[in-house]
């Protein structure tokens, strides 16, 4: 394997790219994989781009410490280097960044992202706020202008400006979405119950979690005798009452709610209820 630094320079207009590469071939064709020079290469084409090796080295860390030398902060500075960052190892995690490389790098790399604006992170707070997933913020940047942007970018803005990212697939969010599909609630009413916990969800995200989950396997044809409140006036009528399907059937007709004798005793059974015992004179 040979380790060496290299520099990409950019036949069109004489702009230059510096980094490390390893490899047992030196005819790859690697060009970089900065984020600028790669913009350019998609720009003027590869044919418009020379790579010359600069030094060659006995290990990859000996080619990142000769590296650092040579990606200077003036050379970052200057219009020619497509380089972002200097040399080395590249960007630390903040934690373990000094307040001066956290201002170097905020005002160099962090902040050449546009989308990283004051407004557009209140507007990240905002919509997070609101339940909106990584993918529904990055679909209405896109509308925005902001054709670039993905959902770890979203992600990463996130994790810089202390913004908590509501777990959708939370265990509480899940039992709470398996009960009302057990109670056979309305998809539409399970979004609106969502919003207790802070979340906008469609029925196509109830729909992803029953097939996640099989819960629609036997989950049965939701009907309005399966309210809560109905399922309590059923269970009275059946149980207290001693009813028969056909008079609960019709009692319900009246109350403005279509049911069949069939319906309420599916629904005795899935609830194991009993009829009271008829009092012997």
């Amino acid at each position: 394997m040979k380790h060496f630094i290299y520099k990409t320079t950019n036949t069109v207009n004489g702009r230059y790219y510096i980094g490390v590469h390893s490899t047992d071939n030196l005819d790859d064709g690697y060009l970089g994989s900065g984020k600028l020079i790669k913009q350019a290469i998609k720009k003027h084409g590869r044919d418009c781009f020379d790579r010359e090796v600069i030094s060659f080295h006995e290990t990859r860390k000996e080619a990142m410490e000769a590296e650092y030398l040579i990606i200077t902060e003036e050379m970052i500075d200057g219009n020619l280097s497509y380089n972002m960052v200097q040399g080395g190892d590249g960007i630390k995690p903040k934690s373990e960044m000094t307040s001066a490389e956290l201002e170097y790098f905020e005002k160099k790399f962090w902040k050449r992202s546009p989308v990283r604006t004051p407004q557009n992170i209140e507007l990240i707070r905002q919509w997070i706020s609101d339940g909106a997933s990584l993918q529904e913020i990055c679909r209405r940047f896109k509308k925005l202008g902001y054709k670039t942007l993905s959902k770890a970018t979203v992600k990463s803005i996130c994790n810089d400006n202390g913004i908590a990212i509501t777990n959708s697939r939370d265990p509480r969010i899940l039992e709470f979405i398996k009960d009302k599909i057990v109670e056979g609630t309305p998809y539409k009413e399970i979004c609106e119950a969502l919003r207790s916990f802070g979340l906008k969800r469609s029925t196509a995200f109830i729909t992803e979690i029953v097939r996640e989950n099989d819960l629609d396997l036997k989950r049965p044809r939701f009907n309005y005798i399966r309210r809560p409140e109905n399922i309590k006036v059923l269970k009275e009528l059946y149980t207290v009452r001693g009813w028969g399907s056909r008079k609960i059937a019709n009692y319900f007709r009246d109350e403005g709610i279509s049911v069949s004798e069939v319906t309420v005793l599916q629904i005795s059974k899935e609830l194991g209820l009993s009829k009271a015992k008829k009092k012997t004179k």
